[in-house]
C-alpha cells in the first residue's frame, strides 16, 4: 500500500500575534503587555465598544508580545494583588499606555473638529443680524484660520476659548449668543413696583471683581437692559459667562431665576449679509448667489403711495369669439394647492403635477409656513437640494 503523506511537523498550538495594538503598563518594577485588535482600544475606553472579546486578542498577560513571552504569575500577583489574568488584562486595557494609530488619531480629530463646528453654530451669532452662521461657513473659516484640534481637551472648551477668539482675531464678525433669563423678586409689593425694583437692582450690577477696588465698572450686560414682564418679573438677555454671578446675586437677595433660552438668535442661517433668510429665498436665487451671479431683485408687491391710481375697466370680449369649452367632469378645471394660479385641463395633467418636483417642494414649504414658489423656482430649489445631497454623499464616501 502507498504510504500516507506526513506533515512538516510545525506546532499547531502556536498563536502568532500580527496586526495587533499593544497596551503596556509598568508597575512594581515589572513590565506587562496585552494584545488588542487595532482601532478598538479608544472605542472601548470611550464606551462605544463594551464587548471585551472584540477588543482583546488574548486574555493573557505578556512581558514581551513580539517575542511571545508570558508574564510570570508571581510578578502579576506582586504587582496587581491577584493572579486572575483576565481581570489584570482589563486593568491594563483601561489605564495602560497605548500608542494611537494614525487611523484612530485622524478619526478622532475629524470627529472632534466637527463637534467644535457644531458648538460654534449653536452658541454664536453674527452680531449684525443676530443669526447663526451655517456649518459649512464655520468649518471653512476654521480651516482658513489654521485651527488645530487638541484631542486631549473637550470640544466645548476649545470651541469657546480657542476657536471663537481665533475667528474674532481673523476679522470674522462672530460673537457668543446671548442667554435669555427670567428673574422674579420675593417682595409682596405690587407687580409694577416689583418689576421696577428688579430693573433698578439688576441695572446696577457691575462686571468683575475689580469694581470694589475702584476700577471702572461696566454694566453686567451690554446687549440689552432688563425688561419688565407679567407677574412682577423681568426678562433679561445676558452673556452666558455672566450667569453664575447673576445667579449668585439672585440667591443672596432671595430672587428666583429661570433660564428661558440658552441661545437667543433669529431663525435661519446667516449667509453673509442682509436680505431674507435662506429658507425664504428661492432655489434659483440661492444657486445664482453661490455661483456669484447677479440675483435679480424680487418684484415689488406694494405700489408707491403717491403714485396716481387709474381704474381701467376690462374690455368686453368680442361677440365673435366663442368661450373655451369646459373640461369633462364639470367645474372650471382642476387646481392644486401646490400650484397657485394654475388650472389643469385634465386629470392626467394633475397627476403629472403631483409627481413633479414643483409639488414636492411647495408641499414642504407649505408645511413650514413659507411662501410657495413658481415652477421655475421650485425646479431650481430641487436642483440645489440634489447638488447638496451629492456633495454630502461625496464627503461621506
Amino acid at each position: 500500500p502507498r504510504p500516507m503523506p506526513t506533515g512538516r511537523g510545525e506546532p499547531v498550538g502556536q498563536k502568532r500575534h500580527t496586526n495587533i495594538a499593544v497596551v503596556r503598563m509598568k508597575k512594581a518594577g515589572f513590565r506587562f503587555e496585552v494584545a488588542c485588535y487595532k482601532n478598538t482600544v479608544m472605542a472601548y475606553r470611550s464606551g462605544a465598544e463594551t464587548d471585551v472579546d472584540e477588543v482583546l486578542q488574548s486574555k493573557y498577560v505578556y512581558t514581551n508580545i513580539s517575542k511571545g513571552i508570558f508574564a510570570p504569575l508571581d510578578d502579576i500577583k506582586a504587582a496587581f494583588g491577584t493572579d486572575d489574568q483576565e481581570a489584570v488584562c482589563l486593568m491594563i486595557l483601561k489605564s495602560g499606555d497605548y500608542q494611537v494609530s494614525d487611523k484612530e488619531r485622524a478619526s478622532k480629530q475629524t470627529s472632534l473638529f466637527r463637534d467644535i463646528c457644531t458648538i460654534l453654530c449653536s452658541k454664536t451669532v453674527n452680531p449684525d443680524t443676530n443669526r447663526p452662521y451655517p456649518f459649512a461657513v464655520v468649518e471653512q473659516s476654521l480651516r482658513d484660520a489654521h485651527f488645530n484640534v487638541d484631542v486631549t481637551k473637550a470640544a466645548k472648551l476649545q470651541a469657546l476659548q480657542v476657536a471663537l477668539p481665533l475667528l474674532q482675531n481673523k476679522g470674522v464678525r462672530i460673537e457668543r449668543a446671548k442667554m435669555r433669563v427670567k428673574i422674579k423678586g420675593s417682595t409682596k409689593s405690587s407687580e409694577r413696583s416689583q418689576s421696577a425694583e428688579l430693573v433698578a437692582s439688576l441695572s446696577a450690577l457691575t462686571l468683575g471683581d475689580n469694581a470694589s477696588d475702584g476700577a471702572s465698572a461696566k454694566p453686567a450686560s451690554t446687549a440689552s437692559s432688563p425688561v419688565p414682564a407679567a407677574g412682577g418679573a423681568v426678562i433679561w438677555e445676558i452673556d452666558p459667562s455672566e450667569f453664575r454671578r447673576i445667579d449668585a446675586t439672585c440667591r443672596e437677595n432671595g430672587w428666583t431665576i429661570e433660564v428661558l433660552e440658552l441661545s437667543v438668535h433669529e431663525q435661519g442661517d446667516e449667509i453673509g449679509g442682509g436680505g431674507p433668510p435662506p429658507a425664504q429665498r428661492s432655489g434659483l436665487a440661492r444657486m445664482m448667489e453661490r455661483a456669484h451671479l447677479p440675483v435679480p431683485p424680487p418684484p415689488s408687491t406694494v405700489a408707491a403711495l403717491d403714485a396716481p391710481v387709474q381704474i381701467v375697466s376690462a374690455p368686453a370680449p368680442p361677440p365673435s369669439v366663442a368661450a373655451p369649452p369646459k373640461p369633462a367632469g364639470g367645474g372650471g378645471g382642476l387646481t392644486s394647492a401646490t400650484a397657485p394660479g394654475v388650472t389643469f385641463q385634465s386629470r392626467d395633467e394633475l397627476k403629472a403635477h403631483l409627481k413633479s418636483d414643483w409639488h414636492r417642494v411647495n408641499l414642504k414649504r407649505k408645511s413650514a409656513g413659507l411662501p410657495l414658489l413658481s415652477k421655475e423656482e421650485a425646479e431650481g430649489e430641487a436642483l440645489l437640494e440634489e447638488m447638496e445631497r451629492e456633495k454630502g454623499l461625496s464627503e461621506f464616501m
